[in-house]
């Protein structure tokens, strides 16, 4: 919590993300005692008529980035008459990987039972954890 009732600060390892307010705010308290959550209060109490005015600034960690929603990036979520599972990624043997070439993770993983798979590429596929080699 920042000092004054002016945001927080939440760190995981060496990196740390803070949410500050210009001013105090009403309220800055950990949700129903749970210390990974945090609420913070713009109004406390009463309504009032008027005009409330505040400047939230957000400091990311080295690196961080603010990126476009999901759905800005991929469109809405998919409607009824979407067609789900049409080439099972378990039993096509079709690599598609390239379709999100620059926004995809840096490698694959799949889990067989007590198997887990990784790979970096569709050519390089190997045991990690689970059954003997």
């Amino acid at each position: 919590m920042l000092a004054g009732e002016r945001g927080c600060e939440w760190s995981a390892g060496n990196q740390k993300l803070a949410f500050a307010f210009d001013r105090a705010i009403p309220g800055v308290r950990f949700e129903g005692g749970r210390k990974n959550k945090i609420r913070l209060y713009l109004v406390d109490g009463e309504l009032r008529p008027g005009k409330l005015s505040r400047t939230l600034t957000v400091r990311l960690p080295p690196g961080g980035a603010v990126r476009p929603s999901l759905t800005s990036r991929y469109g809405a979520t998919p409607g009824p008459d979407w067609a789900a599972n049409l080439l099972p990624w378990d039993i096509a043997p079709v690599d598609v990987s390239f379709l999100n070439d620059g926004d995809r993770p840096a490698a694959s993983t799949a889990a067989s039972g007590p198997r887990a798979m990784f790979w970096s590429s569709p050519t390089d596929r190997r045991r990690v954890s689970g059954a003997p080699t």
